[in-house]
């Protein structure tokens, strides 16, 4: 870039420095762009990606914005929030993505991660909507004859309470089973109990 115009070659846009982009490593750029949803940043090099973000930063600061949804590429989900997911520690990412079964995280770096988990958040949303969608005409209570037995009360459960739950009733083998089968299980184990 051309250092004219006091490091900023669009003066109609002030609150986008151009030289603040360019000192930004090319992981943190593609991760930008992407939050942006801009696609097809992988075979760019630095000055392309600098250039890239510099323009759609023009773009949002004229008000002309690609994204609606307030930096969320998921408008079908609202509940993940790219944004606070990419504010997450690496530590907390690589915790999160193990207790969802995750494995392979140690070497990665934090835009792996957080691209990682952003998938796994997504799994995890659609998987809750399709098992209360059109399955639950009983007010998210698949047993109407056991009141007392809230599956939505154990679907909000943490995976290791319901490890320890199942546990706790004698079920075996639940080491290896992913929260919607850990849900189900429990849910089984509860209604057997109460009939």
């Amino acid at each position: 870039m051309a250092a004219t115009k006091s490091r900023n070659d669009t003066p109609n846009t002030p609150d986008v420095s151009e030289s603040k982009i360019a000192r930004m490593k090319v992981d943190e750029l593609r991760r930008e762009l992407k939050s942006r949803g801009v696609k097809g940043t992988e075979g760019l090099k630095k000055p392309e990606l600098v250039d890239k973000l510099v323009k759609a930063e023009v773009r949002a600061a004229k008000g002309g914005k690609k994204n609606p949804t307030s930096r969320n590429d998921t408008p079908n989900t609202p509940e993940v929030s790219e944004t606070a997911v990419s504010r997450m520690k690496a530590s907390d990412l690589r915790t999160r993505l193990a207790r969802r079964g995750v494995k392979g995280t140690a070497d990665m770096k934090k835009p792996e991660l957080v691209e990682r988990y952003v998938k796994a958040e997504l799994k995890s949303a659609k998987t809750s909507k399709k098992s209360t969608s059109a399955k639950n005409p009983t007010s998210r209570n698949d047993t109407p004859n056991t009141p007392e037995v809230s599956e939505s009360k154990i679907a909000r459960m943490k995976v290791a309470d319901l490890r320890t739950q199942l546990a706790r009733r004698g079920v075996k083998g639940t080491a290896d089973l992913k929260k919607p089968e850990l849900v189900k299980k429990l849910t089984q184990s509860l209604t057997g109990k109460s009939r």
